[in-house]
């Protein structure tokens, strides 16, 4: 076998991995599983068990070494509050949207839990008016 066919044939088994992990994480939303465990936060009030019980540890991992999700620990990007938010109340990609099962109090408690946790260093804490803001206005444009 070539070098260029073994690499294509890599780049099909990874694309058929990525695949399935999509698959399994969106057979979870249309079976109601994502939605129905993140129910269980609408009582918790600390980061930690949020972040376990919305499920955000199915997918970003325990301690936010990365799974079907990023990974969260070490990660620079969560140094942009207004990105965390977005993505918590909005979702992308694969991440299902959390704006109906999390008030925005949670949405802060949960964003400041991930921005200080697993060597992040959260220096300018999300607050609720960000959060209120950010989900009066919605969703940005794709694109933009």
């Amino acid at each position: 076998m070539s070098l260029e066919n073994a690499a294509m044939k890599t780049r099909r088994q990874r694309a058929i991995a990525a695949g399935a992990g999509a698959m399994v994480v969106l057979a979870g939303l249309g079976l109601g599983l994502l939605p129905a465990r993140a129910q269980n936060a609408t009582t918790a009030t600390d980061g930690a068990d949020i972040y376990s019980q919305a499920g955000c540890a199915g997918c970003h991992g325990p301690n936010g070494e990365g799974g079907v999700g990023p990974a969260l620990a070490a990660n620079p990007d969560l140094a942009n509050s207004a990105l965390v938010v977005n993505q918590i109340l909005f979702g992308g990609e694969i991440m299902p949207p959390f704006a109906a099962v999390l008030t925005d109090e949670q949405i802060v408690t949960v964003s400041n839990y991930v921005r200080s946790s697993w060597g992040n260093t959260n220096t300018t804490p999300t607050e609720i008016g960000e959060v209120t803001q950010t989900r009066t206005e919605g969703a940005p444009a794709a694109g933009g």
